[in-house]
């Protein structure tokens, strides 16, 4: 069988703890080899992220810091145009042809997937892991072709659409930096070297009375 990979994309402005408990929960679950963080460079269907590139980038890399099943993926960043998930995974799948990718996504991402870049060929390059969300709740119709076996995924590099449940951590990127901007102190919504990181570079508005 396979080795099986997870992918897990994201601006990671900044990434929290809502991040990580999905990777190292699917990990598990899965009995994953491996997951990627893969941080956008330019996400096309969102608005822009807050922080640089930079930043970002120094921040997931903290938080996963001594964990050797998560690994900071860089690929969007050396390339020009939008982060776009088809060629991310062209890119992949190039990296590694034997193996099996599982592209995570919410249960909000996979309601929208229409909307993106040639979602039509994303199937033929990975399997889908839809992961359910606080919130978010999937109808009827957009159950339709989901499975909850995940036992095919190594014996297929790709195709499968898997059904899974998520931590319960109801936790936003967008909701952490209105806090931070608000003067809370948000040590227990992201990994403590995030928190130093954003503390010590002034981020999101982050002012001594956050401590």
């Amino acid at each position: 069988m396979s080795v099986l990979i997870g992918l897990l994309g994201g601006t990671f402005d900044p990434v929290h703890n809502g991040h990580l408990a999905v990777a190292t929960h699917l990990r598990a679950e899965l009995d994953m080899d491996s997951v990627h963080l893969i941080l956008n460079a330019r996400p096309p269907h969102r608005t822009p992220p807050v922080c640089s590139t930079e930043h970002r980038l120094a921040m997931l890399q903290a938080a996963v810091a001594g964990d050797g099943r998560l690994e900071v993926d860089t690929r969007e960043l050396k390339r020009t145009g939008p982060s776009y998930s088809l060629w991310t995974l062209r890119s992949l799948r190039r990296e590694f042809p034997h193996a099996s990718l599982c592209w995570i996504i919410g249960a909000d991402a996979w309601l929208g997937l229409t909307g993106w870049y040639h979602w039509y060929e994303l199937s033929s390059l990975a399997h889908f892991v839809v992961v359910k969300r606080p919130g978010w709740s999937l109808s009827s119709g957009g159950m339709d072709g989901l499975s909850r076996d995940s036992r095919g995924l190594r014996r297929r590099t790709a195709g499968a659409r898997v059904l899974c449940d998520g931590p319960e951590i109801d936790l936003s990127a967008s909701d952490i930096r209105a806090r931070v901007a608000a003067g809370e102190n948000v040590s227990g919504s992201v990994p403590a070297p995030v928190w130093s990181y954003i503390s010590k570079e002034g981020l999101y508005g982050y002012q001594q009375s956050n401590r």
